[in-house]
């Protein structure tokens, strides 16, 4: 599973960040 593969998941990740 990668996040960046995933918009939704990439801007999650970003936003926890």
């Amino acid at each position: 599973m990668d996040a960046r593969d995933d918009p939704k998941l990439e801007l999650l990740c970003r936003w926890l960040q």
